[in-house]
């Protein structure tokens, strides 16, 4: 087509690429997402995020196209985390300008005479919106005194130095969540055994064993390989009791099976719907799973998990949706979830220690 001087013309083309080129699309909306730290004591009320010990991880999600639109992001740039200690750490960037989400860690460490620490997070787009910045105020520890001013360092285990869970597994040590062996090592590259996974899970919502039931409480929860004399009897009675764990088939447990990596998700996954037995002795109510995964506007903060091996409707395929989407969880590979992998000790602490964090929600500004 050719217009004369001073002639205006206003067409649709058909093809959908001309077409693209005639609109321009000004991205006004800040990301949404959050900010985590690690579990908080559930011994402090309130907003505050209690740390345990010194050295911890902050985390972000942020995605930049909360309603799916491929046309009105500008992509998300940064989390931006300051604050008045040591940070460590690197940004985990995306391989191109604009991604439509980000995942961002940063080590935190807290000098040993510090009390309370604030860190600010903002999220950012490549077209200048920000969201407006939030302030984690995060309380090291409760046992504070004017004679005991010192924040303790985190649990010591002699064979986790170096290792890539090594913060995770210090932390919840300190925290009271996990616990190593007689000989001071943790074995972060061992299985976890079905037993194992049962306590830790059920000890996170605050059950403790006098809690515990000394008979099974339904059929279901009657397994054949659990006697009373098992140490583990009545962390595992309590598991399937609260429908945390189940059995294997034949009435069994199978309580010294190690658990897969689809096991696991699977069973931290089901916390969401539980609730703490007491407001100060567990970690649940405080975390993600209870306040932020069950939000339909979260489910899509990261997408379809790209994953292969993850079958549609098996058991685990909604856990891995979504505690991928919101940054708990990730694949074996950038393809590759293992679901029968065995899952490791380490990798389990680092899956405790998002999933029961404390999270801030980076929400989008109301239009007005």
């Amino acid at each position: 087509m050719t217009l004369e001087s001073g002639t205006s013309c206003s067409v649709t083309a058909p093809d959908s690429t001309t077409s693209a080129q005639a609109f321009t699309i000004i991205d006004t909306q800040a990301p949404i997402g959050y900010v985590a730290t690690g579990p908080r004591d559930p011994a402090i009320t309130g907003a505050d995020a209690a740390l345990f010990c010194r050295t911890s991880e902050l985390f972000g999600v942020a995605r930049d196209n909360p309603k799916d639109s491929a046309t009105d992001w500008a992509g998300v740039k940064d989390i931006t985390f300051t604050d008045t200690v040591t940070r460590l750490g690197e940004v985990d960037a995306q391989a191109t300008q604009g991604p439509v989400f980000k995942t961002v860690t940063k080590g935190l460490t807290v000098p040993s005479t510090a009390i309370a620490v604030t860190v600010t997070a903002q999220a950012s787009d490549f077209a200048g919106n920000k969201q407006p910045a939030s302030p984690l105020t995060i309380v090291n520890r409760t046992d504070l005194t004017s004679t005991n001013s010192d924040v303790k360092p985190c649990e010591s285990f002699t064979d986790v130095a170096g290792h890539w869970a090594e913060v995770y597994i210090r932390y919840l040590g300190s925290a009271g969540l996990i616990a190593g062996f007689p000989d001071g090592s943790y074995k972060p590259d061992a299985p976890v055994l079905r037993a194992q996974l049962a306590k830790l899970l059920v000890a996170s919502l605050g059950y403790g064993p006098g809690d515990l039931p000394p008979a099974p409480t339904s059929p279901e929860c009657n397994f054949t390989d659990v006697s009373d004399s098992d140490w583990f009897a009545g962390w595992v009675r309590k598991a399937c009791q609260l429908g945390i764990m189940v059995g294997v088939g034949g009435n069994k447990f199978a309580p010294q099976d190690p658990v897969t990596r689809a096991q696991a998700v699977t069973a931290v996954w089901r916390l969401k719907d539980l609730h703490d037995k007491s407001s100060t002795t567990g970690f649940v109510d405080e975390s993600v799973l209870k306040n932020e995964l069950v939000t339909e506007a979260n489910r899509t903060l990261r997408g379809a998990p790209p994953f292969t091996d993850v079958v549609v409707f098996s058991f685990y395929a909604d856990a891995v949706k979504d505690l991928y989407n919101i940054g708990v969880v990730d694949g074996t590979t950038s393809t590759t979830f293992s679901p029968d992998a065995q899952v490791t000790r380490g990798q389990v602490a680092k899956l405790l220690y998002r999933a029961l964090g404390r999270w801030f929600t980076l929400e989008a500004p109301t239009p007005g």
